[in-house]
């Protein structure tokens, strides 16, 4: 902070000894045009970017940032018709542009390493495709070899190509003398060795079994309580079945009758025991008998399986047995095995069948041959076509293993014959690998760079959005800045239509005036956020061009800025004594005891700063020449085109006497008239916007009334009557 200046010797100050004037946080400084507030602004500024003696300072870095006319001109372009319109980043600040040149800096780089690496890659094709070349010369050789060999398996394309050799292979690869590989061509595939599996029964071992139960169940016959006879005259249990279908045929008609005699049944319940003795015991054992049948046809169906079997894997062309077997005989001996079970299991099936169509009848038997348990014993062990299966599988694993062994032992000869050729392509590969690893890896780094790049930018747009909303909220919906790249945006204006359309230079300097305080004060407030230097603010008269009613909005903008976030030290400079009072105002308002109100005066040629009270500002006897000029206006009819601004300054006069806190006119306006015993003839927006753009001379007399009201309203508040 700048605690204390010995002297200035600069421009229109000479010398001037400030040893008793000390500087607070917030310094407020009035002065006339003219008088020397621009040149003190640039003392300051000069001075502390290399501070001397001559300044007693509590920090060694600081950081200005000034609004003054100047600020306005260079941050709208005014003199560049190229940029014309458009605004440097206020977010970034003019680090923008350096951000910008880094960002298309990093775009360069990361686009230099693509460009490396579609030249790596490139290479990397080629070499990948030699190495597919290369193993397909491989797999080509080999594959001659290996169809000599068993040329059943290696007879097509796909048999072994290149997809067969795997990089791990060359690895341990080793080549065949002369007389190993031309013995190893001996061994060849000459006979189809394919492992035979011993035939599966799923019934044959619970057979024996079911013929006990079958014999018990041919004896038995179904019970029938309810009519005796029936027991043993099949004649008549057919005629009963078919009365019970007749009655399950018509159930309604024959409900309360028998189907055949039509007497009545009801007393008797005839139906329901013959449905008792019909519908269930005898449905029961019907499909007792039926799941003996099921199980007896189902192990016929195995007998032709096994037969079947038999006859396809029994023989001499498909076996290899290096022992004299009679094979025929063997085959021979269970096919008349399987011939002999199935004579036995037609009769076992004739009887079962017979005893579903007599279920009454016990006199059934079931005449199995005495050797058929024998036979089915024998199907179970069948020891010799266990042995011979065994034997026939044991030899043809044997041989295979040798020419499986054989094979790899070809595969890796001819694959060692170019193992060096291949490593030679794997280093290139490994190397090229390498290098893009690393170049990817760069890719990465520089794309995280580019991502924080980009973040910054983003916030760069999100403060441009915070502009348009303080540009809405506190002044012009009509208004707004609009990007036009990275580092650059213009304003827009909306037309007639509604339509934005660029401003060019379609702005008022009062427009120009708020936008570049609001793109200031933006930019100041969001520095604070990151800033290590000790911050110090200066605003120089920010109320140029603009009429009663924005210098209102626009003094209530800055102050709400710079006090919501208050950090630094901030100096408020201005000619308007109006704009500086409201500024104490509000200062006091808040509670801000660190501050002090100096004045800049100008005296034959030379300025000096000294330090006053708020009274001594207020004493100006501004208030006096308002109520004059008003009244020489109303008496003389002399139109001056700065008599628009008389009538509501001199009304402020009156407000700073009565509120506390006059920063809102139309408030203070409003409250007044409501407490006074004064009729208000014009809202406060009549007296604010007093003939604001009217030129025609006709409208003087509007003018006249309510510049006469105000007087009135003056004079009566006062009570007093000034001579002019």
């Amino acid at each position: 902070m700048i605690k204390k200046i010995k002297y200035i010797n600069y421009k229109s100050f000479d010398n001037l000894n400030l040893e008793n004037i000390n500087f607070k946080n917030i310094n407020i400084i009035f002065g006339y045009n003219g008088k020397g507030k621009t040149s003190f602004v640039e003392f300051l500024q000069k001075s502390l970017s290399n501070i001397s003696d001559n300044i007693e300072c509590s920090q060694k870095e600081y950081e200005f940032f000034i609004y003054n006319e100047l600020y306005k001109r260079n941050t709208l372009y005014i003199n560049d018709d190229e940029q014309q319109d458009s605004f440097k980043s206020f977010y970034l600040g003019d680090d923008i542009f350096n951000i910008i040149r880094e960002k298309k800096i990093i775009q360069d780089e990361i686009n230099n390493l693509f460009n490396d690496i579609n030249i790596k890659q490139s290479e990397l094709t080629k070499i990948k495709s030699n190495i597919e070349d290369l193993k397909s010369k491989i797999a080509k050789d080999t594959k001659n070899v290996l169809y000599e060999i068993d040329p059943k398996k290696y007879k097509g394309d796909n048999s072994y190509n290149k997809n067969h050799i795997k990089e791990i292979y060359f690895s341990d690869a080793a080549s065949l003398n002369n007389e190993e590989f031309e013995s190893i061509k001996k061994y060849t595939v000459n006979n189809d060795f394919k492992e035979i599996t011993l035939f599966e029964f799923y019934s044959i071992n619970d057979v024996l079994g079911k013929i006990v139960e079958l014999e018990n169940i041919l004896k038995e016959i179904p019970e029938n309580n309810a009519i005796d006879r029936f027991k043993n005259d099949e004649e008549l249990e057919n005629f009963a079945r078919m009365a019970i279908k007749l009655k399950n045929k018509y159930p309604k008609e024959y409900e309360e009758k028998c189907p055949l005699c039509e007497q009545s049944i009801i007393q008797t319940k005839l139906w329901e025991n013959l449905e008792k003795h019909f519908n269930k015991e005898y449905t029961d054992f019907i499909e007792k008998l039926k799941d003996v049948q099921t199980f007896f046809i189902s192990f016929k169906k195995e007998l032709e399986h096994f037969r079947n079997w038999l006859d396809d894997n029994l023989t001499y062309d498909k076996l290899t047995l290096f022992e004299k077997i009679n094979i025929d005989e063997i085959r021979n001996k269970y096919l008349n095995i399987v011939s002999f079970i199935n004579d036995n299991l037609i009769i076992i099936l004739n009887a079962i069948e017979k005893k579903i169509k007599s279920p009454n009848l016990s006199a059934i038997s079931l005449k199995l041959d005495k050797n058929f348990n024998f036979s089915i014993n024998n199907i179970i062990e069948c020891n010799d076509i266990k042995k011979i299966i065994e034997t026939h599988n044991d030899n043809g694993k044997e041989y295979n293993s040798i020419i499986n062994n054989n094979i790899e032992k070809i595969k890796k000869h001819f694959i060692s014959q170019y193992k060096d050729i291949y490593m030679k392509y794997k280093y290139e590969l490994d190397n090229i690998n390498k290098f893009m690893s690393n170049i990817n890896e760069k890719i990465e780094n520089k794309s995280k760079e580019l991502e924080d790049i980009n973040k910054k930018l983003d916030d760069h747009n999100d403060s441009f959005t915070k502009l348009n909303e303080d540009l809405k909220e506190w002044f012009f919906d009509d208004i707004r800045f609009f990007k036009i790249f990275d580092s650059y945006y213009k304003t827009q204006r909306k037309d007639c239509k509604g339509e934005w359309i660029d401003c060019k230079s379609g702005l008022s300097e009062g427009e120009k005036t708020i936008i570049s305080i609001i793109y200031f004060m933006n930019f100041y407030s969001s520095s604070l956020k990151n800033m290590e230097k000790f911050p110090i603010l200066i605003i120089d008269d920010p109320i140029n061009s603009l009429d009663n009613n924005n210098k209102d909005k626009i003094i209530n903008y800055i102050l709400q800025k710079i006090f919501n976030n208050l950090q630094g030290q901030i100096f408020i400079l201005s000619h308007d004594k109006s704009v500086l009072l409201k500024v104490h105002k509000y200062i006091q308002s808040k509670n801000f005891d660190n501050k002090k109100i100096f004045e800049i005066e100008k005296l034959n040629c030379v300025s000096k700063i000294t330090e006053k009270s708020i009274k001594n500002i207020k004493n100006d006897n501004d208030t006096i020449h308002i109520y004059k000029e008003l009244k020489e206006f109303v008496q003389n009819k002399n139109l001056n085109l700065n008599i628009y601004d008389l009538p509501r300054k001199l009304l402020e006069k009156v407000f700073s006497i009565c509120y506390e806190d006059d920063s809102n006119f139309t408030q203070c306006y409003n409250k007044f008239f409501t407490y006074r015993d004064i009729i208000p003839k014009y809202t406060a927006t009549d007296i604010q916007e007093l003939n604001h753009n009217k030129t025609d001379i006709d409208l003087s007399a509007e003018l006249e009334e309510k510049c006469k009201f105000v007087i009135e309203v003056f004079e009566e508040f006062t009570k007093i009557n000034y001579k002019v």
